[in-house]
């Protein structure tokens, strides 16, 4: 949908004018907004929100939609993905808002330019850059575990990211369980998140005999551990395939051989991870909305709607 409106980047100042773009409230990040949609009263949706130098993107944590509003010279572009009902309600909404109030805006306030690029001073020094700009959730994960489990103690990692959930909750998360101190850097279109490792990385020998060889009782308990979880990223370090879903389903969790399977939406609502011989499923894990879910309790969960990744994960010296 294309709505003429002359020099409309004036509305793309996101903290003033959030209502235009049914946002019922938002919270600025270190990178990016956090907000929510209200459409029905008992229809809410909890949403990031991204400010770009000519567009702003909007997307619910757990891939039921993503709006993108994009600013020219005399027009702005509105489209949509993920649930067209949804969807389509939304950006109905964000043009009728627009319409009524975007001129007037435009005509008392000015125009206003976006200035997004930031000039940082004092930022650390990085031993190595990890550049995951575009990526969604999981990868800003599994690659950030992989190359934080052959850092030593000392070294310095800085992770390009433009991923508010992973940003917000993720690689935070990442820094606690690998004992790191972190710097968040605002560098305009994407954030420079800084790992700085404290300690060693410990060795799992006992999680490499559970895995190597297949102790199954063992592997079910374990899955309950976040330090477990991240191995299981390092031990399986090749992606094979990545699909793209509307939902996660029974069906994705099976692969052929010994197979790490992890699923997320773009926004991070929730995390599943499952360790997979073919049909049979040997553990599994779900983290969703503060609660954790394992084994046959996480797979009951399945279907989860909205738009999510899965990707396929294997060991690369395992034949099976």
């Amino acid at each position: 949908m294309e709505l003429k409106l002359s020099n409309p980047i004036t509305l793309i100042d996101i903290e003033k004018y959030y209502k235009l773009y049914c946002l019922k409230s938002i919270k600025k990040l270190d990178w990016g907004y956090e907000g929510e949609i209200e459409l029905l009263r008992f229809l809410k949706f909890s949403c990031f929100i991204v400010k770009k130098i000519n567009r702003i993107d909007i997307f619910d944590k757990n891939g039921k939609f993503k709006i993108f509003i994009e600013f020219s010279n005399d027009k702005i572009k509105i489209s949509g993905q993920g649930e067209k009902l949804i969807a389509n309600s939304i950006i109905n909404r964000i043009a009728k808002n627009i319409e009524k109030y975007g001129a007037s805006i435009v005509k008392y306030v000015g125009i206003q330019s976006s200035k997004d690029n930031k000039t940082v001073l004092f930022k650390t020094v990085p031993d190595e850059i990890l550049d995951l700009r575009g990526y969604s959730c999981p990868v800003p994960e599994i690659k950030t575990k992989q190359k934080l489990l052959k850092m030593e103690k000392g070294k310095v990692l800085e992770v390009l990211i433009d991923n508010p959930a992973a940003i917000e909750y993720t690689l935070p998360e990442v820094a606690r369980l690998f004992n790191c101190r972190y710097e968040i850097y605002n560098m305009g279109d994407y954030a420079s998140f800084v790992f700085i490792k404290l300690d060693n990385t410990r060795t799992y020998t006992k999680y490499t005999e559970v895995i190597e060889e297949v102790k199954e009782d063992e592997i079910k308990e374990l899955i309950r551990e976040s330090d477990f979880r991240a191995f299981l990223y390092s031990y399986f370090d090749q992606i094979v395939e990545q699909r793209k879903a509307m939902q996660l389903q029974l069906e994705d969790v099976k692969y052929q051989g010994y197979t790490a399977i992890s699923a997320a939406p773009i926004g991070r609502g929730w995390l599943f991870i499952a360790l997979v011989n073919g049909d049979k499923i040997i553990a599994a894990r779900l983290d969703i909305e503060n609660n954790s879910f394992y084994n046959e309790d996480a797979l009951k969960h399945l279907p989860i709607e909205g738009e999510c990744n899965i990707f396929y994960l294997k060991h690369k010296e395992r034949t099976d």
